[in-house]
């Protein structure tokens, strides 16, 4: 068994714009460092909170008590990130110029990156994380286990593809949340991958019994914006719910630990109102609340991942449109739930047949796979 930390400090980063460096700090105010993760709970929405909460919780459970947490909004903004392999330096020059995160990686006995929702494309971010797992092994020669994530480099340009397989093959452990990732990561990228799932379900099923009964008395029909959302989808989305449940409410979920998506989908929220003011916009406060709102829904309409998962997960009717990647596609493929829809006569059909679909909770199914996610060799609890 690996050795594990035992003082209990959860760290935060921030920037400091006076020095134009990285500065970590712990909750007591004291500077510290152990465990390396992508951190998004405090950002986007409830679903991202609840999946990096069950993180934590299982690397506490497994005896870590110091935990290194670089939130994921920190990452694109990270200076001196090679475009290409070969642009790749040494260690002393890491250790110049990200010296808070060097520190963390030296003091760490292991570091575990949640790739979730980041590992696409090419952007700053992404490159940003797969430099990091590449420096972790490379510079510092740690384990590094990459979890909860999809893989879609999206790319045939060879130097993308090789950073991605750099990164890859520095991993020790790597688990993808469904079947597509595992094949991309297996085929195009050469390494080997465990199946397993998000772990938003591992943490519904902890607080299942938490969630509260109906917190809006009205039957009503939920909906939710996408990260790709596009407006000229909304009249006929409003309008074939109107007809089909003419007595039902609408609620536009939103709702996150901090700014989240309620900053980020202001646009998305305010275009709907002003086209159908009888929408309420429910905020929620909690992740106990938002899973309620999902639960309780005569019908979740939505274009996100995690919103699909926790519907999934209680059995409710769903009609999903595509994301910015194939993850959900992939997901509803792998746990036999409905294709997504992406016309609006698509839509429209959905909608008149989801009394013919047979929904039920996915829970336990989904969490056995997300518990994949934490075969860590040479790690156990």
């Amino acid at each position: 068994m690996m050795p594990v930390k035992l003082n209990v400090v959860i760290i935060g980063i921030k920037l400091n714009s006076n020095a134009g460096c990285l500065k970590l700090w712990s909750e007591d105010g004291y500077e510290s460092e152990r465990i390396f993760i992508n951190d998004t709970e405090d950002v986007y929405h409830w679903g991202c909170n609840g999946t990096s909460l069950q993180i934590k919780e299982q690397l506490t459970r497994i005896g870590v008590k110091n935990i290194f947490s670089l939130p994921v909004y920190t990452i694109p903004l990270l200076p001196h990130i090679p475009a290409k392999v070969s642009d790749i330096g040494t260690r002393e020059e890491f250790i110049q110029h990200l010296a808070p995160i060097a520190n963390a990686m030296n003091a760490s006995d292991f570091i575990v990156v949640n790739g979730e929702g980041t590992i696409h494309d090419f952007k700053p971010g992404v490159r940003a994380l797969l430099f990091l797992i590449i420096a972790a092994k490379k510079f510092f020669n740690k384990r590094v286990y990459l979890i909860n994530h999809s893989c879609y480099p999206n790319s045939t340009d060879e130097n993308i593809l090789n950073y991605y397989k750099e990164a890859y093959r520095s991993c020790e452990f790597i688990a993808a949340r469904e079947s597509l990732s595992c094949l991309i990561i297996r085929m195009v990228l050469g390494v080997s991958c465990a199946e397993s799932f998000d772990s938003l379900p591992l943490t519904i099923k902890k607080i299942q019994h938490d969630i509260p009964e109906r917190l809006i008395a009205d039957d009503y029909v939920c909906i939710s914006g996408a990260v790709n959302y596009n407006l000229l989808k909304t009249d006929f989305i409003v309008a074939k719910i109107k007809k089909n449940y003419p007595n039902h409410k609408i609620i536009y979920l939103t709702g996150s630990k901090k700014e989240g998506i309620h900053k980020k989908e202001q646009a998305v929220i305010s275009h709907y109102l002003e086209k159908f003011p009888e929408i309420v916009d429910f905020d929620a406060k909690a992740l106990e609340d938002w899973l309620s709102i999902i639960k309780h829904s005569a019908v979740l309409i939505s274009g996100r991942y995690h919103y699909t998962i926790a519907g999934a997960c209680f059995g409710t009717p769903m009609v999903y449109f595509s994301s910015n990647t194939p993850k959900i596609e992939a997901i509803a493929y792998d746990n036999g739930l409905p294709p997504v829809v992406a016309t609006e006569a698509e839509y429209n059909e959905r909608l008149d047949s989801l009394h013919k679909i047979h929904w039920h909770s996915k829970l336990d199914l989904l969490c056995k796979k997300a518990e994949e996610n934490y075969n860590w060799p040479d790690v156990k609890p």
